[in-house]
């Protein structure tokens, strides 16, 4: 394995600051320009996911142009410069594990702390083997937006209606019309707080939907001002009317009938919001696992509300099941933990008379796991998917009945059927990132929101905007 020699964020600027005589060589010879990998870093304590790609001499690394990129018949070697919003980061590739793999040191440096030392491995990234454009969808419609993140779609079918959330560019009012030819329209476009005041960052993460006092309207997670109310009634003269929990960072929400349960990652649990007036939401409790209390990176990050109950993708404490029964006093009933728990997303379903989960992490590694939770005190894992591709991460989850339908990054979306007996069977897909058409500049590309209404299912994609796709 390669041997780290230098000490000061100085040093690791070129490749002398390593010693590679016992790596692999003609790093020349193996065809990385055009390439894509996604980076699985290890430190101390920690790992996380990041990507590279290599276009001739140089590399960009996480969305960065790297500084220096040596390839040569005895190294390969990449380094980001720090700045004001990244950290000095530096790779020295030392061995070829396997077919498409990269094993290596990395270094990371910040004036503050110093550097830290740890290893990668990186994966190249590239479609499921013998995987065309799609099986079992059929794609009807797609909206491109020039910029930003389209991060979230809800569907209102009755007004033949979509919106979506759009990180920083706001929320976005779409209509729909089934044609023949299917054809989508922008009707109205409600901005983020923060960029008309230019005073901070602000995003929209995610949407719900809901019809109350005879109006319709729209609740946006945003990192600065909690959920955003807009009366979406006008869709194309979409309304900001009000804030719940103002100036918190919402990250997620799920809504039963009109109570909101909040991903809040200022209290890094769950708050539970009352929306019967939309423009006057009142606090009604909070939920938060008391290891959040001594671990910063511990909080809700995403949920699914059946009445009663909430089922909790809880980022470093696991899926957490809670009885909300009572608002204000809500309390643990039950959890599933394994290593590395980066949760995101989850759903539930009932399958002959058994409840069932399908939960997903956000990661290097993050695959889908099915849990029986009809005993919330003692959830039991049926099977999993998508472990043989470490790569990807899967993102948003729906189920329909036995059918889940699965927002998956650069997979796409994965349509699998649930058992209650069996590991899920993916039976579809529609592969909405391509490794020839996008920027490979990110780990989180491709797939990451999804709804569903009859046969046609809605696909929010970070780089394509909304994809609208049929199901037989």
């Amino acid at each position: 394995m390669v041997k780290v020699i230098g000490v000061a964020e100085g040093d690791f600027q070129t490749p002398d600051a390593f010693d590679g005589s016992g790596c692999e060589g003609d790093w020349d010879k193996q065809s990385l320009d055009g390439t894509i990998w996604t980076i699985d870093h290890t430190f101390s304590g920690s790992a996380f996911a990041g990507v590279v790609r290599f276009d001739g001499a140089s590399a960009t690394y996480n969305g960065f142009t790297t500084a220096l990129t040596v390839l040569d018949g005895k190294k390969l070697f990449w380094y980001r410069a720090e700045t004001a919003r990244v950290t000095q980061r530096t790779f020295y590739a030392c061995t070829r594990p396997a077919a498409g793999q990269i094993d290596g040191a990395v270094v990371s440096c910040n004036m503050m702390n110093g550097c830290s030392t740890g290893t990668f491995h990186a994966v190249k990234l590239e479609r499921r083997a013998g995987e065309a454009e799609a099986s079992g969808l059929t794609e009807l419609a797609e909206f491109p937006f020039p910029q930003a993140i389209t991060a979230n779609v809800r569907v209102d079918a009755a007004r033949n209606l979509a919106v979506l959330a759009r990180y920083d560019d706001g929320l976005y009012t779409m209509g729909l019309d089934a044609g023949p030819p299917y054809k989508i329209t922008q009707l109205g476009h409600g901005v983020t707080e923060e960029s008309v005041a230019m005073t901070t960052s602000e995003i929209y993460n995610d949407v719900k939907l809901l019809e109350a006092g005879g109006k319709h309207w729209a609740l946006m997670a945003s990192s600065a001002h909690g959920v955003v109310v807009w009366d979406v009634s006008d869709p194309v003269h979409p309304t900001l009317v009000a804030h719940a929990r103002d100036k918190h960072n919402v990250h997620t929400l799920a809504m039963v009938g009109t109570t909101g349960y909040l991903g809040d990652l200022d209290i890094q649990g769950l708050a539970i919001v009352d929306f019967s007036d939309p423009s006057a939401p009142k606090d009604l409790g909070e939920f938060v696992v008391p290891e959040a209390a001594m671990d910063g990176s511990v909080f809700v990050h995403d949920l699914y509300v059946e009445p009663g109950r909430a089922y909790l993708d809880y980022w470093g404490a696991g899926m957490v099941i809670a009885d909300v029964s009572d608002p204000a006093a809500p309390k643990e009933l039950g959890r599933l933990t394994y290593g590395r728990m980066t949760n995101h997303s989850v759903w539930v379903t009932t399958i002959n008379g058994r409840k069932i989960a399908l939960t997903g992490d956000e990661d290097f590694t993050a695959h889908l796991r099915e849990v029986d939770v009809t005993d919330p005190a003692n959830p039991r894992v049926i099977g999993e998917f998508g472990q043989d591709r470490p790569q990807v991460s899967a993102h948003n989850v729906l189920i329909d009945g036995d059918i889940a339908y699965v927002a998956y990054y650069q997979d796409g979306i994965r349509v699998l059927r649930l058992s209650d007996t069996a590991p899920p069977v993916q039976i579809g897909w529609f592969n909405s990132w391509s490794p020839t058409r996008d920027r490979g500049t990110n780990f989180y590309e491709g797939g990451i929101g999804v709804d569903k209404i009859g046969s046609t299912v809605y696909l929010a994609d970070i780089e394509r905007g909304l994809i609208v796709l049929s199901v037989p």
